[in-house]
């Protein structure tokens, strides 16, 4: 079955992968999920559990939501969910972008 992964960002691309050492948080205990099995990937205080690849100043919390501003950069999940590895899951997100940025379809 597919594993139900909630995640909020703003502005944010989010990747998973297996990449490099652990992120600061990666080691803590995995969360429970909420009433309809989605578990939550980013806690709306700091980047904990998330992996910059490149330029890790493009990346910031901002009332609650990642906000990506700067040079190219990519943000892998490295938390404790699933030990960061999933091969069959939903993505929920809500993403903001400015007028006449790029389209990807």
């Amino acid at each position: 079955p597919a594993m139900a992964v909630g995640i909020v960002l703003a502005a944010a691309c989010a990747a998973w992968t297996a990449w490099g050492a652990a992120a600061p948080g990666a080691d803590a205990p995995a969360p429970n999920p909420d009433k309809d099995g989605w578990y939550d990937l980013f806690n709306g205080k700091d980047l904990a559990g998330w992996k910059v690849s490149e330029n890790p100043d493009t990346f910031r919390v901002e009332d609650g939501a990642i906000v990506a501003h700067g040079p190219r950069a990519h943000a892998f999940y490295f938390g404790p969910v699933a030990e960061h590895d999933f091969g069959n899951f939903e993505l929920q997100a809500d993403v903001k972008t400015a007028p006449k940025a790029p389209r990807w379809t």
